[in-house]
Parts: structure tokens; sequence; C-alpha cells
């Protein structure tokens, strides 16, 4: 009778000392705030978004096509004027002159408009010898305010500013390019990430089956030593049981080598050595991935297709600039002025009664047009380039969900079989351990049926971690 107590409660002791330490003193680490963890201090991930600050930094330059420039000037001037023998000096001619001018390019159009305006003072100072009758030496001015517009219209090259706004539309493209490349650059870094979460845990469950398997061994091993000493068994017996232990604690000690490198690892971007990850949501995505049915999605609906669509978008925009950008130039221009000249400075701002006006054009051609016509085949190169990138990511990606699929549904078919033998060894050991105890069975039998459910239930554990890993794989191809 305190036999049959004592075996259990051994047992209990021993799952007490070997299984439950290392996880009763860590707080759950789930793997939603895993995740946000590893986004936040993985370099990776901050490095992926150069790329982008880059290109919206580019945007904001391109903008600056449309800004208003504003140009002020001002002079003051003065020349002294000699007589013709150069020995006397006549005057001093003075020269005054202030200005603005605000020049803007509308890109919509491509017109250049220019307003200015300003003002001069001109004089002769000093005049000598003074005319008759002056009396003496005397100053005369001359004032001048002006006011006007000078405006700018390309008919062919840059027609409605197709070429002005290329800069701004072609910078807005590759932000949304790299708006979509940063989700798949985050997608590919984050996967092995991702994996790794439910690789630490399968690394915990191996420990865990090492220990149950230790703890087994350990009082199967105490029955038989006293057997053994008691002279009802052979010594062969007690070493096959001695070495069975010895070879489980051997699996505990490379399973605690995997889990030591997980955490040392995990621990530049998460609490790995006072945390541990959540066994809720390792059967939460079993279950998922082993209900999910791994059909197949259009690549075209993918990121990477969508990345690819946005770059031949781009591409054929520019097509059409670089096709306008290699015709000639044919300006129209035209100006008009209001002025006024008066030797009376109360009149200086007033009365703006002379008109200046002009109209015009130029044209301007590159005989050979050389650059226009490389950078208009630049393009076309590049747009056949994407097109054989488009075939070739999509074979690939059709490949790879095949493989995803096939690897899931093989897995599944292996977990249950697995699972199956599982149920059949425990059957097998419960019979064999009678038949032991009879003494109608040698014990190594035993030890094989035991080795056997152990690698099984490593084996089980193991799958469900590839399984998830298909999911992982899945979600991501297909996103």
């Amino acid at each position: 009778m305190l036999k049959k107590i004592l075996c259990p409660l051994l047992f209990v002791i021993l799952a007490e000392i070997y299984v439950l330490p290392d996880t009763a003193r860590k707080e759950i680490l789930r793997y939603d705030a895993y995740i946000e963890s590893v986004v936040s201090s993985l370099p990776e991930i901050q490095a992926n978004g150069i790329n982008l600050l880059f290109q919206e930094n580019a945007l904001k330059r391109a903008k600056s096509l449309s800004d208003i420039n504003l140009n002020i000037a001002g002079n003051r001037s003065s020349t002294a004027q000699y007589s013709e023998s150069v020995s006397t000096k006549s005057f001093d001619y003075t020269n005054t002159e202030l200005g603005a001018a605000l020049t803007k390019k509308f890109t919509t159009t491509g017109t250049v408009v220019g307003v200015r305006g300003g003002y001069s003072r001109t004089g002769y100072e000093g005049i000598y010898p003074p005319p008759p009758g002056t009396g003496g030496p005397f100053d005369s001015h001359l004032y001048s305010s002006y006011a006007g517009i000078n405006l700018k219209q390309p008919l062919l090259h840059n027609f409605l500013g197709k070429v002005d706004r290329y800069t701004e539309k072609d910078a807005e493209m590759r932000v949304d390019v790299e708006k979509v490349r940063l989700i798949e650059s985050n997608k590919l870094t984050l996967n092995a990430y991702k994996k790794l979460y439910f690789g630490w845990i399968l690394a915990m469950k191996k420990i865990q089956n090492s220990r149950i398997s230790i703890a087994n061994a350990q009082t199967q091993l105490n029955q038989i030593r006293r057997n053994y000493q008691a002279g009802l068994i052979e010594e062969d017996d007690y070493q096959k049981a001695l070495a069975a232990l010895l070879d489980y604690q051997q699996q505990l000690e490379s399973n605690t080598i995997e889990l030591n490198n997980i955490e040392h690892y995990l621990s530049l971007y998460v609490d790995s050595f006072v945390s541990q990850p959540s066994d809720e949501d390792f059967d939460a995505f079993f279950n998922k991935s082993n209900e999910f049915d791994y059909a197949f999605v259009d690549f075209s609906q993918t990121s990477y297709a969508n990345m690819l669509k946005l770059t031949v978008d781009r591409l054929a925009y520019s097509k059409g600039v670089f096709e306008n950008k290699s015709l000639p130039e044919l300006n129209v221009m035209g100006g008009y002025t209001r002025k006024n000249l008066t030797p009376d400075s109360s009149e200086r701002f007033s009365n703006f009664n002379e008109n200046d006006w002009r109209i015009g054009f130029e044209f301007i051609y590159n005989i050979g047009n050389n650059l226009s016509e490389a950078e208009l085949n630049d393009i076309k190169i590049q747009l056949r380039s994407l097109d054989y990138e488009k075939n070739i990511a999509e074979n690939n990606y059709k490949k790879n969900l095949s493989n995803i699929s096939n690897s899931a549904k093989g897995t599944k078919e292996l977990l249950k079989q697995k699972t199956a033998y599982l149920a059949a060894l425990q059957k097998q050991l419960a019979a064999e351990r009678r038949k032991y105890g009879q003494g109608r069975l040698n014990l190594s039998y035993v030890i094989i049926t035991e080795n056997q459910i152990s690698a099984t239930n490593t084996a089980i554990v193991t799958l469900k971690y590839q399984l998830i890993g298909n999911y992982v794989d899945y979600m991501d191809a297909i996103q």
C-alpha cells in the first residue's frame, strides 16, 4: 500500500522539478505585443522606411517649381562729368533706382507670369557754369515710376504645363510606389520573426516533453533499481533503463541550448528572459492553419503586383511627358507697362500716362534631339524590363503558393497519422508494461515504445509548428 502511494507522489514531485520551474516565474508575452515590440525596435524596419522619407522629401522639393519668386533690387550711383578741358568738373550725374518683381510659374498651364514695379530718380547736380540768368549752380532731376506685367506661354514643348507638372507628379507617384514597397519590405523582414515566436514555443514544448520523459524514466529506473537490488531482474534491464534516462537528459540539454539561443537572439527586441510566449496563441494559430483551405489567390491582388502596377503607371506617364519633351519649343510672350516721367517730385507716383507694350514669340529646337530621344528610349526599356519582372514574379508567386499549399496539405495528413500512431503507441505501452510486470516481456520493448512515444510527441508539436509556418507564409504571400 505504501508503494502505491509513494510512486504517484514521486512522479508529481519529479514533474514539479522538471516541468514547472522555468515557466512559473515568467510573464506571458502575447503574439500581438511581441510583434509590436519587434517592429518598434528592429533596426531593419527603421531602415526600410528611409527610402520613403527620401521620396517624400523629393516630393517637397518638386513642389518648389510653383513657388513665387520675389526679387527686390536697388542702387544709388553718382558720376562726375567734366568739361572738354577735363580740368573743370561741370556737374555730377546721379541715379537712384528701386524695383521689385514677383514671378510665378503655373504648372497647370505652363504659363509664367511676372509683375514688376519700380521707381527711379536721375539728376544733374551742381551744373557749372550755370545757365544764363540762373544766378549760380543749380540742380535738375527727373522722376520715373512704372508698373507692369509679363507673360510667357508654351504652345508645343511643355504645352499646358505637361513638362512642368512632371517633376511633381513623378515624385507623387514615386511616393505611392515606395509606400507599397515599404509594406512589402516589412513583410519580408517580419516573416522570420513571426515564425520565430512559434519556434520559441516549439523549443519550450520540446523541453517540456523531454522533462516529462525524464520524470517517467526516473520513476521507472527507481522501480527497476529496487527490483535489481532484490535480485528479481537481471543487471541488463537496469542498464537499459539507465541508458534511456541518460538519452532523455541529452535531449533535454540539446533542447535547452536551442531555447537559450532563441531567447538570447530575441532579447534584443523583447524581454525574453523574463517573459514567455503564449500557448494560447500557438493553439489559436494552429487551429486557424489546420482549418484553412489555402486556396489559390490571383497574383494581381498582392501588394507586390500593386507595386509593379504603380511603377508601370509611373513609367507610362513619364513616356507621355518625354514624348512632349522631344517637341521643339514654341513660346509666345507679351508684356505691358504703365509709367510716368516728370521733373516734379510731387507727381512721381501719379499720372501713369505712358504705355509700353510688347508681343513676340520664340522658337527653339535642338537639331538631332539626341538627349530627348535617349531619355524616351530609357523609359521604353524600363517598361519592357518591368514586363519581364512581372512575369518572373508571377511565376515565382504561383510556384511558392503551390508549394505552401502542398506542404500544408501534406502536414495535415501527417499530423492525423502521427496522432493515430501516438494513440496506438500509448495502448501498446500499457500492454507492454503489464507483460513486463508479469515477467512475460523484455524491458527493452518497453523502453523502445517509450522512446517512440517521446519522439512522436515531439514530432506532432513540430508538425504543428510547420503548419503554422505554412499559414504565416501563405498570408504574407497573398497580401
